[in-house]
């Protein structure tokens, strides 16, 4: 943004134009000459009546943009506020008075040629025309689907994103992303995802601390976004843009609903969360926001993705069948409505946390899947990887890991994993089991940025530059061992609360598992609390040798916990004080067997204690090892448990 002279004009209200029409006065090109891929921009002065610039009902300037081959590009401009920006505490100086601009990124060299025109409730102007020069550049530019499970550029070359979540700043923003995403390009990193939340780089909320309500944009926080992707265009990172969280429209899950202009309390038109998927003139107002969002960053090859919501499924009531189909529907309609607005047509997803609407995924609308998950064990790349492949088999699209990591927060991560390694782990997993991407960590600021993490970023950006997946159009494949080997199977959890589930897990003589990508729950659910969503797993498993079958809990639970385990329909250990963290075990003998936490028939005697209730949450852990080391073994991460293992004597399931 350096160099730019600021434009001037005037804003007029109807006792001074009555029924004139507006006019663009001049059109004032930043430079008559961009590179390929990158950013033509030219200041619009012109004379209008509105009283609010920011939106498009009241003033719409637009432009017709025409290449060399004659092919047309149709777009919105935008009203900003300049800035100076002080780059050694970050702090912003408005730069002179506010003004109209419009951005455009060229995709064909040679002379284009452009038509520019305002409306507003007087009339349109006169069009005035334009012309610049595109030259070719090093830019690769836009990233797109192609047939394969893999992104790729214009040019052909494949975008494997290696990154990690960077929402919002702690501190001043500049200062924050100068040094994060710094960090990220020496480590060659080449993707980070950005939340407009309120506390973070919002545009749009509820009047005070900087905003000023529906359809005020808020300027500063809009230049650093300006600044943000001229800066990720210099260090070769790629932006995942996601336009809402799940909190502001929530009055459960961090909520901010209180706080939200869309709210009827705070003049807003929603007199329910749920109204904001459901109302027209709420959908009118996030389309206003969109156009603006698409108009001043648009151009801009280095945005990856638009993400609509981040986890979406955290919303009011998105369990009922109602709300799930509205927050269905808007998906679609702002997805469509997204691509008739982007000239360079940019990727569209979103994002669920647990409980998921597969019709959505299924949309034309949504490019890619996302999954989020996280863990309390260190083996968490097994729940991603386990959850993507689902994802690609089930949608037939590409699917990436928005969101990872284990449950314990970026300072517990820094005591029980301070190298990282379960970053190293899941990023490398994920990229190659047919993700379009490793999957990106959460904890910038608590975890990485602390314990200097940015360097489990470069080997596998390394790899990835020499490993032709796009070219080879690689696939995920099955694998098994066979014969004698040491360690442990684990099952790591990949459904939420709510989702469907896998109730019987088989392990062969052979140590193949059925399914291959079982689908255990994170919860178990009992026959007090919830127990329309029970689904208990059992496990028959050949042991060519005797072993152990073990359930590790996590670090929380419901009341009164116990576990019971049952071996062959019968009892075999039962712990009616069951604590956090703690490895549960029972030895079993060669041969096949049936390991479950309740017996498909009827017990007799004091085998089944009576009553017995299970809460062992997050991340139950079973697990079965060969005393030997040989096959089989298996294992499940289950957290979350609230359940009956052993229902009352005289009433047991047969």
């Amino acid at each position: 943004m350096k160099g730019i002279v600021t434009l001037a004009f005037m804003i007029l209200t109807s006792s001074f134009l009555g029924a004139q029409a507006p006019t663009i006065n001049s059109i004032n090109p930043l430079s008559n000459s961009v590179g390929k891929f990158q950013k033509f921009e030219a200041l619009i002065d012109l004379s209008a009546s509105f009283s609010n610039p920011y939106d498009y009902d009241q003033v719409a300037l637009s432009g017709v943009f025409v290449a060399p081959s004659g092919k047309q590009d149709t777009l919105d401009g935008f009203y900003m506020q300049d800035y100076s920006l002080n780059t050694s505490n970050g702090s912003l100086s408005a730069s002179g008075s506010g003004g109209f601009r419009i951005r455009f990124s060229p995709t064909e060299t040679g002379t284009w040629t452009f038509n520019l025109k305002v409306k507003t409730a007087a009339g349109e102007s006169v069009v005035r025309s334009g012309s610049f020069e595109c030259v070719d550049s090093d830019n690769r530019g836009f990233i797109r689907k192609n047939t394969t499970n893999y992104l790729a550029f214009d040019n052909g070359e494949a975008y494997i994103p290696v990154g990690q979540n960077v929402c919002w700043q702690n501190g001043n923003a500049y200062l924050d992303y100068k040094k994060w995403l710094g960090k990220m390009g020496a480590a060659k990193a080449n993707f980070m995802r950005l939340w407009l939340a309120h506390w973070g780089l919002g545009l749009e909320w509820r009047n005070g601390n900087g905003f000023e309500g529906l359809k005020k944009y808020r300027q500063n926080n809009a230049y650093y976004i300006d600044w943000m992707l001229e800066e990720c265009a210099s260090q070769g990172i790629y932006m995942m843009f996601c336009i809402n969280h799940h909190g502001q429209v929530s009055s459960n899950v961090n909520p901010n609903w209180s706080e939200n202009p869309y709210n009827a309390a705070n003049g807003g038109p929603c007199d329910q969360t749920w109204n904001f998927f459901d109302l027209d003139l709420a959908k009118n107002l996030h389309k206003n926001r969109l156009r603006y969002i698409v108009a001043r960053w648009g151009y801009s090859s280095n945005v990856m993705a638009w993400e609509l919501f981040n986890e979406v499924s955290f919303t009011d009531q998105f369990a009922t069948a109602s709300v799930r189909n509205a927050v269905r529907t808007w998906h679609d309609e702002m997805g469509q409505y997204l691509k008739k607005l982007d000239p360079r047509k940019h990727l569209v997803t979103t994002s669920y946390g647990g409980d998921e609407d597969p019709e959505l995924w299924r949309l034309p609308s949504m490019d890619f899947t996302q999954n989020h998950l996280y863990a309390e064990v260190e083996n968490v790349e097994k729940a991603v990887a386990g959850k993507g492949l689902d994802n690609l088999s089930s949608f037939g699209k590409p699917t990436y890991g928005g969101e990872f990591g284990i449950s314990v927060g970026g300072e517990g991560l820094s005591t029980i994993d301070p190298q990282g390694i379960h970053i190293h782990n899941t990023m490398w997993a994920s990229a190659f089991w047919g993700a379009l991407g490793a999957a990106a960590t959460w904890w910038w600021d608590s975890y990485v940025e602390p314990r200097n993490l940015y360097p489990l970023f470069t080997p596998l950006s390394n790899t990835l530059a020499k490993v032709p997946l796009l070219e080879g159009n690689f696939k995920p494949a099955s694998a098994r061992t066979l014969g004698g080997g040491g360690g442990e199977l684990s099952i790591s959890p990949v459904a939420d609360w709510g989702q469907a589930t896998d109730n019987k897990i088989i392990v062969d003589n052979t140590g193949a598992m059925t399914p291959a990508n079982a689908r255990l729950s994170k919860f178990l659910y009992g026959s007090q609390w919830n127990t329309q969503l029970r689904n208990p797993p059992t496990f028959e498993v050949f042991f060519a040798n005797g072993g152990k079958f073990k359930v590790q809990t996590g670090s929380s639970k419901g009341q009164t916990p116990s576990v019971a385990i049952y071996l062959d329909d019968k009892l075999v250990k039962d712990y009616p004080n069951a604590a956090v963290n703690t490895v549960y075990s029972i030895d079993v003998t060669p041969g096949p067997h049936r390991i479950s936490g309740q017996p498909r028939h009827r017990l007799d005697g004091d085998q089944c204690p009576p009553n017995r209730r299970v809460a062992v949450s997050p991340h139950t852990v079973y697990a079965v090892r060969a005393a030997n080391g040989e096959w089989p073994r298996v294992g499940s991460i289950i957290p979350n448990t609230i359940g009956d293992m052993c229902a009352k004597k005289g009433n047991l399931p047969r």
